[in-house]
């Protein structure tokens, strides 16, 4: 899986350089599709020199999701068709979908109950 993690309330998205090459979204003018909890959104899908964007609805996707910037969310790919289809989910609401930081002064250890 693949993820994008960033947003911006603005009028568009920039999309990494390594997440947009790895999805086959580099140097491409397109429509794609990202899927929430409640709906479906179409957006604009640009690219500049070597820039990857999402417009054409960003700024009303944010609103409706509550989200300002510095928010973090994630997108993952689900099909990397003629449009593209995202799945947005917000990572203030799921902290199972957050990166686990590593606590270094933890005695804990790993352990797989796998063979027992």
């Amino acid at each position: 899986m693949n993820y994008l993690r960033e947003t911006g309330y603005k009028l568009f998205q920039h999309v990494p350089k390594q997440f947009a090459r790895e999805n086959g979204l580099s140097n491409r003018k397109c429509t794609i599709l990202i899927r929430d909890e409640q709906r479906s959104w179409e957006f604009s899908l640009y690219s500049c020199g070597r820039s990857t964007f999402i417009g054409g609805g960003w700024h009303e996707f944010c609103a409706a999701n509550l989200l300002k910037e510095g928010y973090r969310v994630m997108f993952e790919i689900l099909a990397k068709a003629e449009k593209p289809i995202l799945k947005f989910y917000d990572l203030r609401a799921n902290a199972s979908l957050r990166t686990e930081r590593k606590n270094p002064d933890s005695d804990a250890n790993r352990y797989s109950t796998q063979g027992l």
